[in-house]
């Protein structure tokens, strides 16, 4: 700085307009150089002023002051004196507190934005401080705006971050207008909540460098108390009630669909967005924006996720169509793929990939955006003449990013992604407070409408006309022409697959880059990007206005209307479903008049069958007359030794499957009847005791002599129970002969679980009475 006729120095908001004057970084780096002013490799403009500034006008401290916390209604007062002029510039302090160097997170944040292509937005709101989410901002939020203002009123004894002053800022965040590019307070407005937590977080970076430097802080002058935390609790929820209530002078409540899925971006505001952003009037800008919209709709990936993609992430791949036929190329971006954390103790088995494919919209589609972003990479900006790289060594390109600014190996900043969105959004008409990407909360309902491959494919054809136009063969000759050499040298050589396959998805792309940009030829002809050197050619351009419309005029009507097709073809399925069901209503019909038929006709005829009153008497019966010569005349006889070989009648009488005991009782064969002719069927010990003949008829109906037919097979229980019709006379054949008190223990479960035996006059166990559990 000057010095003044007395031997002291300028002015400090004189020396601070001088140094605003210089636009470059280089003087001021010389300037610190002579100083011996030590400076982080990349330290931005502001950076460089605020350590001259701070080197020449060191502010002493100034102890003894008194303390004194200011009241909610001071606050407010104060700022609405601020917010009255809004003409008020704040002037900048310098920032105690630099962010350590060697944090490479904290150097690729704040690294030098002044790249080629970004641009400031220039309008009203909190765009330049309040939505900058990097450490440096909040720093410098503390330290050029609170600490001016409080170093006024005398609030504060120096600048160390402790409990008071956190309490002071928070309350000052509370109260304080939003701030516009010129740092001047917006009247009428207040900043959010987010921007309070930011800021409280922003004090506490500073707190963090401070306890470094000075390990006494944390016993003497603690920061994060429990009353600093409930007081920004407080202040965020007073903020939250303040916003969503409309009780800020100068802005109205938010509208009622606001973050919730009814807040939908309509088709037409997608389509001007994107044009908004091939009408930058920059090269690279045009470049990078496309690209990043384009792939930002087609994968749901947040901007964020696409600055941290790099040259060497970007790798071929095939998805097999659900059909199992049709073949899709797609890109992938393995930027989420973490082999291993920091520490290298944990490998993920299930990594996620990024996956572009063909768009049907050939303006909106990645793979074309990819394709003219790589043509301007290697063709006009020229890669390998800015890095110097060998394809051969992987290490060499492994470093250069996917979208970068100045520099193809720097980081490109949130900010400038976020002034790109914000020129295209303005650019457009459309106002969006997430500027690099989408609502989490729309995703699931957009995906869709942006032509994600994580939506689901349709299983009856992926087709995109408009990559079936034929390109001629002399135009893709002119799109990096290196790339068939590159293949040659690298190809099949040891650890070089992954730079083959980038060389290899190169020259795929050659014909997708003159598909997408004649698309966009047709409503943007004054576009950027037919600056680029196959594009700008009289030639190409005479193709794309005279050839290409009039061929993917005709591919379209070839291919006709996907959602006419599917018409068509649900209406036939439709029609064969309809007509399938009456044939099969009519097939049902007619198979249970058969049925019917058929039971009544055969029920006296099959021995596993009871013997019915009804069907016998009643009336118009055809097989009544049929029947009575089947059924025996007489009841069974009693056998107690049966021969070895029994004549066919006494073989009839057994497939009855009933047979009398000695004391008159009736007994089922609980053994089926042999398959020869000629052979008895036994009679053992476990043999059913069925209840008496009137049991199985309905009551009022006659009493027949003989009993139920059961059939030829192994009698059970169910098979009795089904055919009698009378149960009040079970009792006094089925109940237990002793009583409890004669029973023993064994006799109970027996009489419970297996059911009773029964015994005849000789002792000998002849059968056995169904188990009182069923």
């Amino acid at each position: 700085p000057a010095v003044l006729p007395d031997g002291s120095l300028v002015l400090k908001r004189n020396f601070e307009a001088h140094l605003y004057t210089l636009k470059h970084k280089t003087t001021l780096r010389a300037a610190c150089e002579e100083l011996n002013i030590s400076f982080a490799h990349r330290t931005t403009l502001t950076g460089f002023r605020e350590k001259l500034v701070n080197h020449w006008y060191a502010q002493p401290t100034r102890p003894g002051l008194s303390l004194r916390i200011p009241s909610r209604d001071e606050h407010a007062s104060h700022f609405s004196n601020v917010s009255s002029n809004s003409s008020q510039t704040i002037p900048p302090i310098c920032c105690q507190a630099e962010i350590d160097a060697a944090d490479s997170t904290a150097q690729d944040m704040l690294q030098d934005s002044d790249s080629e292509g970004e641009e400031d937005d220039e309008g009203e709101g909190e765009d330049s401080w309040d939505l900058d989410d990097d450490g440096a901002s909040r720093c410098r939020l503390f330290n050029c705006l609170f600490l001016h203002e409080t170093h006024l009123k005398l609030e504060i004894r120096d600048d160390i971050v402790d409990e008071h002053s956190l309490i002071l800022f928070i309350n000052w965040c509370g109260e304080r207008p939003q701030l516009n590019r010129k740092f001047e307070y917006i009247p009428g407005t207040r900043i959010g909540a987010s921007q309070i937590k930011k800021g409280f977080y922003g004090a506490l970076r500073i707190r963090k460098q401070q306890d470094a430097a000075n390990a006494l802080l944390a016993s003497t002058r603690p920061a994060a108390t429990v009353y600093v935390w409930d007081l920004v609790k407080t202040r965020m929820r007073e903020a939250i009630v303040r916003h969503r209530q409309g009780l800020i002078p100068g802005q109205d409540a938010p509208d009622i669909v606001a973050n919730t899925f009814l807040d939908q971006t309509s088709e037409e505001q997608l389509k001007q967005i994107g044009y908004a952003f091939l009408s930058h009037r920059e090269l690279q800008s045009t470049v990078m924006g496309h690209v990043t919209w384009t792939c930002q709709n087609a994968s749901g990936n947040r901007g964020d996720d696409l600055r941290a993609l790099k040259q060497c992430d970007l790798q071929p791949y095939k998805i097999l169509h659900p059909n199992m036929e049709t073949i899709i190329p797609t890109i992938l971006g393995l930027q989420d793929e973490h082999k291993a954390i920091k520490n290298g103790m944990q490998t993920t088995v299930n990594p996620t990939y990024t996956a572009f494919i063909a768009h049907r919209n050939p303006i909106m589609c990645p793979m074309g955006a990819i394709a003219i972003y790589l043509h301007w990479l290697h063709d006009y900006y020229k890669l390998a003449e800015h890095v110097d790289i060998d394809w051969a060594q992987n290490s060499s390109w492994r470093k250069a990013r996917f979208v970068f600014g100045a520099s193809p190996t720097k980081l490109y900043t949130d900010s400038s992604l976020y002034n790109l969105y914000g020129h295209a959004y303005k650019q457009a008409g459309f106002e969006s407070s997430m500027k690099a990407h989408y609502a989490r909360h729309m995703l699931g309902y957009r995906q869709a409408r942006l032509g994600s491959v994580k939506s689901r494919l349709p299983y009856s054809s992926y087709d995109n006309p408009w990559t079936q136009v034929r390109v001629p063969e002399p135009f893709l000759d002119l799109v990096y022409p290196q790339a068939e050499g590159i293949v040659a040298e690298i190809k099949g050589r040891k650890n070089l697959v992954g730079a083959t396959k980038y060389w290899l998805m190169a020259i795929d792309l050659r014909v997708y880059l003159f598909q997408a940009a004649a698309a966009i030829f047709q409503v943007l002809p004054r576009s950027p990007i037919f600056r680029l050197p196959a594009l700008a050619r009289s030639d190409v351009q005479a193709w794309m206005t005279n050839v290409y419309p009039s061929k993917l005029a005709c591919l379209q009507e070839n291919a006709g209307s996907p959602i006419d097709l599917m018409r068509i073809q649900n209406e036939a399925m439709r029609q064969a479903l309809e007509e399938n069901r009456v044939q099969l209503h009519e097939l049902r019909r007619e198979l249970s008049a058969m049925r019917v038929s058929f039971d009544r006709r055969t029920a006296v005829l099959s021995p596993a069958k009871a013997y019915s009153h009804q069907m016998y008497t009643g009336s118009g019966n055809p097989v009544a007359s049929l029947s009575t010569a089947i059924i025996p005349t007489t009841p069974p006889r009693v056998r107690h030794d049966p021969p070895f070989i029994v004549d066919a009648t006494t073989h009839a009488l057994e497939d009855t499957g009933v047979y009398e005991t000695e004391d008159h009782a009736l007994q089922g064969f609980i053994c089926p009847s042999p398959a020869s002719p000629n052979s008895p069927r036994p009679q053992t010990q476990i043999d059913l005791c069925l209840p008496p003949v009137r049991a199985f008829h309905k009551p009022g109906d006659p009493n027949m002599c003989w009993p139920p037919i059961l059939g030829q097979g192994s009698l059970q229980w169910p098979a009795v129970f089904s055919v009698i019709h009378q149960p009040a006379l079970l009792w006094d054949c089925w109940k237990p002969s002793k009583t409890l008190d004669q029973m023993t223990v064994r006799g109970v479960w027996e009489c419970y679980n297996d059911g009773e035996p029964v015994f005849d006059v000789n002792g000998n166990q002849t059968g056995i009475k169904p188990p009182l559990r069923l």
